[in-house]
């Protein structure tokens, strides 16, 4: 729902549209929303948005606050680039109004403004607000300074980070703990931006991450979790840290008002299991930390809220990337995986697939205890349910089953409706079929269903590796394909599997003698027929022409 500020603004704009241009009774308010592609809605919110630039400095401030509410708005749509070029010419007018503000709830909403400006044009309009910032920066007042820092996270030029790279350091050692974390927050913005400028930033992080206020502690996290993935081996003072403050989050020793749905700081355990994953943690430390993971699941086992589920998830991930298989905590993680798998949710249900996944990576027997929950999941009638659920199938595929559940994923396939997946899961189904594969007759088989699930978003690698496969099988092989080619053709096939098969044919077919007319006659009717169906016209009729025109050739050539 929209609040009443909006309401009031969108009254105000539809009454100044009716006044100027003489629209006709229009809601604007469901103009925006709507978010409509017409053209000629654009250039009724651009002609708006020009009107209301040039009343601007005329304005009161009453109606000065109402115009930046539809600034703000407008540049959080999805609207044309002339409406965004046309947002972007505000930025010398909000800069203008943040220098002359009063009161700190005006320099807000102009901050705000200003910020949702940068988002919305690539962050050019920062160059002409370089100065208001540094100078906000700079000032005593600790909300001032916050709202000059969320400006300077909105980099987007290396040109930049050198001249306000010295005052935000400077703000790291604020009396605020608001300011210091802040800071560290735009900090981190420039060394993803430009890492060669802050020669400092890892020091900065170690005296963040030990600070006395929690929050600055928790905002150094993110921090801690890039220097850590990029070198591990050089952070080896890290994990000791790290599971120290892990035991008092554990334990409630942060604040209230860090704690969600009764568990003390769930973002904070979350991030500090993740950079977990990437350290080199050594054998003392890493007999510790069951510990600690046993809390923090006992804790979260009687919560059924998405905030319980989402730190047990990463306790299992902590759990199978860091003990192997015979130690009770992986007993204990693969008990709480049940947890998941037996939910209602379809969001708690996908997680645990894609634990169990990875699971069965590491220990493929652990799986066979969730297999009629793994059925079950087959016919679930959320497709993200259904992806996972063959990606875990594809990892569970051993010599002995591999046929079984390659023609199972297989009659999946043609269920999904996005390009996407279904063009990169046919490459991995094709790649998993050739691994595993002890026939050669059933892997072109089985390739040949493969484009036949997949139809029109079938991945070039299966067409190809049918035609490679098929160059080198012998002549008993290359007739029983042939064979296999005419029942195909009598059935529907996609455009790329049809294209395949003419190609085999055209290539053999002078190694049958009595089923070569039939096969050429089946072929014209085919190609007729694409020329008649196919989406893709303009390529389809050139190919299918030119087939037309070979094969008439080939059964001349035989009378």
């Amino acid at each position: 729902m929209m609040s009443g500020i909006m309401n009031k603004t969108f009254n105000y704009a539809v009454d100044m549209l009716r006044s100027t241009y003489g629209a006709e009774s229009v809601d604007m308010k469901t103009l925006f929303q709507a978010l409509s592609t017409f053209e000629e809605n654009d250039e009724v919110i651009l002609k708006f948005l020009k009107h209301i630039k040039t009343l601007f400095d005329g304005s009161s401030l009453h109606q000065k606050r109402k115009f930046l509410t539809v600034v703000i708005f407008c540049s959080q749509q999805c609207f044309g680039s002339d409406i965004k070029l046309c947002l972007g010419g505000f930025g010398p007018v909000v800069i203008t109004y943040i220098e002359r503000s009063k009161t700190i709830w005006d320099k807000k909403l102009g901050y705000l403004t200003l910020t949702s400006l940068i988002e919305s044009n690539s962050g050019e309009i920062i160059y002409l607000a370089v100065n208001t910032t540094l100078k906000d920066i700079s000032s005593k007042h600790s909300v001032l300074i916050t709202m000059a820092l969320d400006v300077a996270c909105h980099l987007t030029s290396v040109d930049l980070v050198p001249v306000l790279l010295p005052v935000v350091e400077k703000r790291l050692t604020h009396s605020e703990a608001s300011v210091r974390s802040k800071a560290l927050i735009t900090l981190h913005s420039m060394y993803r931006l430009a890492p060669e400028f802050l020669l400092n930033y890892h020091n900065h992080i170690k005296v963040a991450l030990s600070d006395r206020n929690p929050e600055v502690m928790a905002a150094s996290l993110a921090c801690v979790h890039d220097v850590v993935k990029k070198d591990p081996s050089s952070h080896s003072n890290i994990p000791k840290k790290l599971i120290f403050i892990l035991e008092q989050v554990v334990q409630g020793n942060l604040p209230i008002a860090f704690s969600r749905h009764g568990i003390s700081a769930p973002n904070v355990q979350i991030q500090i299991l993740k950079i977990l994953h990437c350290c080199e943690i050594d054998e003392k430390w890493k007999a510790s930390l069951p510990n600690v993971l046993s809390e923090m699941m006992n804790r979260c086992q009687n919560n059924k809220n998405n905030v319980a589920f989402a730190v047990l998830y990463e306790c299992i991930h902590t759990v199978v990337r860091l003990y192997k298989p015979s130690h009770d905590m992986f007993k204990s993680a693969l008990h709480i995986l049940r947890k998941f798998l037996s939910s209602n949710q379809a969001n708690h249900l996908a997680a645990g697939l894609e634990l169990l996944t990875l699971v069965t990576n590491i220990d493929i027997s652990c799986c066979f205890q969730f297999q009629n929950i793994i059925m079950k999941s087959m016919e679930h009638p959320d497709e993200t349910i259904k992806k996972q659920t063959l990606i875990l199938l594809q990892a569970l595929i051993t010599n002995e089953n591999y046929k079984v559940i390659c023609s199972h994923m297989i009659r999946q396939l043609d269920r999904f409706e996005k390009p996407f997946f279904v063009k990169s899961f046919s490459e991995k189904l094709a790649i998993v079929a050739e691994k595993f594969v002890h026939d050669q007759g059933w892997l072109i088989s089985t390739l040949h269903s493969i484009m036949r699930a997949a139809r029109e978003n079938v991945s070039p690698y299966v067409s190809n590796r049918i035609l490679t496969y098929f160059s080198k099988a012998s002549s008993t092989d290359v007739s029983a394909e042939l064979k296999q080619c005419h029942q195909l053709l009598i059935g529907e096939l996609s455009f790329h599997h049809y294209k395949v098969i003419a190609n085999i044919i055209g290539k053999y077919c002078t190694l049958e003698e009595n089923s070569l007319e039939s096969l050429i006659d089946v072929l014209i009717k085919q190609a007729h027929l694409q020329l008649k169906t196919t989406v893709n016209m303009s390529l389809s009729s050139r190919y299918c022409c030119s087939l037309i025109s070979s094969v008439s050739c080939w059964s001349l050539c035989r009378t």
